[in-house]
């Protein structure tokens, strides 16, 4: 009986955290689309990529304004409606980058931005002028700069749960040990809990919650018990402990949503004396053909088109030695240009003798 009480209650709790951290979740993304958050945030971060920080920022609005010339980002503003993209590929990120290289070079009035210019020179002796590789570069360069944009953008998400998470808490009027009271002291109001958990557990998530408006409305058809219908508020001590529950919601709301559906998911599969768990995918199974046959596959064709191996005497006009493997990519207009827009930006180095004036001086 203890166990049973202790579980339903448990469930109930579960499902209130769950309710709650997807409305403050539903709020926050209609705050981040009506603020246009992550598009200012791409945009800020891909000025920092590319131009730097100096100069008090006027380095990286300069490059994303030279970027944002290029027709790959067009193509992506154009697919916003206009507005600045919320999300940009590593492809499209290397593709704009190289055009916006490549008219640098072939433009005798064009200067790269120094950060990128220094990022192309660099990767550039790495590739050994393969223009694949270079991509391949740019690409990993992109994706490790929206890591960190990644993270910084959770951390500060988890921050905004919080706060909308207690503003919620109070709105309801779901301070965690008053809800945790009122489960384990209700028998009835338990049981359709644990039935209204049971649904939730059927259908998921997205259906639960339609309208963030209505999530007074939702928690009601639930049966969980909150609100500030017949609640008199009774003095300093009353309000303290009410503050102290509403913020442990907060701080259980920051958790997230999937968490909680996971949690819940758990705590009904324990309850119905299920086994629960799924098989794993064929792609996860080390037993299965399926990882096999993906590594296999990662062997691109085009390497063996791009390697050639040195004869016996050497290949005419090779510096490789017999039997060394070579890479041999001839080099293409993009990289010539490339190669132009670097050496223009980088300062100027002292000119090298000519041999003939070095045989003249040799003379005697």
């Amino acid at each position: 009986m203890f166990g049973s009480q202790a579980l339903d209650t448990a469930i109930g709790l579960v499902l209130l955290l769950f309710i709650l951290a997807t409305a403050t979740s539903s709020i926050l993304e209609l705050i981040n689309r009506l603020a246009r958050t992550r598009a200012k945030n791409l945009q800020a971060a891909l000025g920092s990529l590319l131009g730097g920080n100096g100069n008090g920022g006027a380095d990286a609005k300069t490059a994303l304004a030279a970027l944002q010339r290029t027709s790959v980002y067009a193509a992506a503003t154009d697919s916003s409606d206009g507005k600045a993209p919320a999300y940009l590929s590593a492809k499209s990120f290397a593709d704009a980058v190289l055009e916006l290289a490549s008219d640098a070079g072939s433009s005798p009035d064009a200067v790269l931005p120094g950060q990128l210019r220094d990022r192309l020179q660099a990767l550039l002796q790495e590739s050994s002028n393969d223009i694949l590789e270079l991509r391949a570069g740019l690409e990993r360069w992109f994706d490790e700069a929206m890591g960190r944009l990644s993270d910084s953008y959770k951390r500060q998400a988890t921050l905004w749960l919080g706060a909308l998470g207690f503003v919620l808490a109070v709105v309801v009027n779901a301070a965690t040990p008053d809800v945790v009271a009122r489960l384990w002291t209700a028998p009835v109001t338990r049981e359709a809990v644990v039935s209204a958990a049971q649904n939730v557990g059927q259908t998921g998530n997205a259906a639960l919650l339609r309208d963030v408006a209505g999530i007074t409305n939702t928690l009601t058809e639930v049966s969980i018990p909150v609100g500030w219908m017949g609640v008199t508020p009774d003095g300093f001590g009353w309000w303290g402990g009410h503050v102290l529950g509403w913020a442990l919601t907060a701080v259980l709301v920051m958790v997230g949503a999937p968490f909680w559906f996971e949690l819940l998911e758990r705590l009904i599969t324990f309850k119905s004396g299920g086994s629960g768990g799924q098989p794993a995918r064929a792609d996860q199974d080390p037993a299965a053909a399926t990882p096999r046959v993906l590594a296999r596959d990662q062997n691109p064709a085009y390497i063996a088109s791009a390697l050639r191996v040195v004869g016996a005497a050497g290949a005419p006009g090779s510096s490789g030695t017999p039997g060394e493997v070579e890479v041999s990519v001839p080099e293409s207009e993009l990289l010539t240009n490339i190669k132009r827009a670097i050496a223009r930006g980088a300062p100027a180095a002292a000119p090298a003798p000519s041999s003939s004036s070095s045989a003249s001086s040799a003379s005697p």
